[in-house]
């Protein structure tokens, strides 16, 4: 999975190095690129942890209401935002993440060109696989429901990546550092996700959606079942994502946008 910042301004969620090159999630580079507007130079996001308050019925519509999706009679998205309503209601971290999403211009959702799913961050969209609106927990890799709180929470930090990006035209960074910034971003944003399940792990049972933790950037310890996260820390998510050449294709978006040596 990924976040990335690039000259389109798309996040990506998921493990395709190509797929992270084309689009944008985070940072890391040095030297003046493309002419482009000024970006923020504050990096700054949601919280990890957010303050429980209580929520109504128009609480969640007003969210609901900004969760445009591109064809209200298809069952999967209904589903969907059935279940972020129930995950609304139940962790404090996903509606941190929500009434952002909302208070900043809401989110259009539609079937898209991409791998599992990206978010347009200058069109405030996320575009969906044909295979993630399908999966309503059952198939494999990422579920319908667990792409969208990543994309969503992608969404909430977008003016991390937009700093990110501004900065890497006044060259703050270099490739190597461009890239570490943007996966921090998407780092955090797994944190955040694996917060959501911890919060809300009832009522995604509920919804058959309990049992795959692995999709929420967490692991079952193999004697106790406790979870823990999937990565020990920052720098072992880092390696990871070299690992996958994910990180590594950061770095070559950085040399095109930036026309650095």
């Amino acid at each position: 999975m990924g976040l990335c910042v690039s000259k389109n301004s798309t996040s990506v969620y998921g493990g395709d190095s190509s797929s992270a090159a084309s689009t944008s999630p985070m940072p890391q580079g040095a030297s003046a690129g493309p002419t482009q507007s000024t970006r923020s130079s504050v990096l700054g996001g949601l919280s990890l942890r957010s303050t429980a308050a209580r929520t109504s019925p128009s609480h969640w519509s007003s969210i609901r209401t900004s969760l445009r999706v591109s064809d209200p009679r298809d069952s999967r998205l209904t589903r969907a935002i059935h279940v972020l309503g129930d995950l609304y209601r139940s962790s404090p971290t996903f509606r941190a993440v929500a009434e952002k999403v909302r208070d900043e211009g809401g989110v259009d959702i539609r079937e898209g060109n991409v791998n599992v799913a990206s978010t347009d961050l200058t069109n405030r969209a996320i575009l969906l696989s044909p295979q993630t609106l399908s999966n309503a927990g059952s198939g494999d890799g990422p579920s319908l429901v667990s792409a969208l709180v990543f994309e969503m929470n992608n969404l909430a930090r977008s003016s991390e990546a937009e700093a990110v990006y501004g900065l890497a035209q006044y060259g703050a960074f270099n490739a190597s550092s461009y890239a570490r910034e943007l996966e921090r971003i998407e780092y955090n944003t797994s944190l955040s996700s694996a917060q959501v399940f911890e919060e809300a792990r009832g009522a995604l049972r509920a919804h058959g959606e309990g049992d795959h933790p692995d999709r929420w950037f967490l692991q079952e310890h193999p004697q106790s079942g406790a979870l823990e996260p999937m990565y020990s820390s920052f720098e072992d998510s880092l390696a990871y994502q070299y690992e996958i050449q994910h990180a590594t294709a950061y770095e070559s978006e950085f040399q095109r946008f930036f026309n650095n040596a």
